[in-house]
């Protein structure tokens, strides 16, 4: 496909991602996986990301 063809099925990926992140109901649920991720990095739960030179995730230390 070339890229003239996937601009605008990528603006409306964007826009249905837009409206869906502004409903209350996301706004609370991306607050409550935040304080989770909180509690696991103040526990010392969390892990480092590494990435590669092609950008793919790698186990961490």
């Amino acid at each position: 496909m070339i890229l003239a063809q996937m601009m605008p099925a990528e603006g409306e990926a964007d826009a249905r991602w837009d409206a869906l992140l502004e409903t209350e109901e996301s706004q609370r649920l991306l607050e409550k996986m935040a304080d989770e991720a909180l509690t696991e990095i103040q526990a010392g739960l969390a892990r480092p990301m590494i990435f590669t030179e092609d950008g793919e995730v790698t186990p961490g230390e």
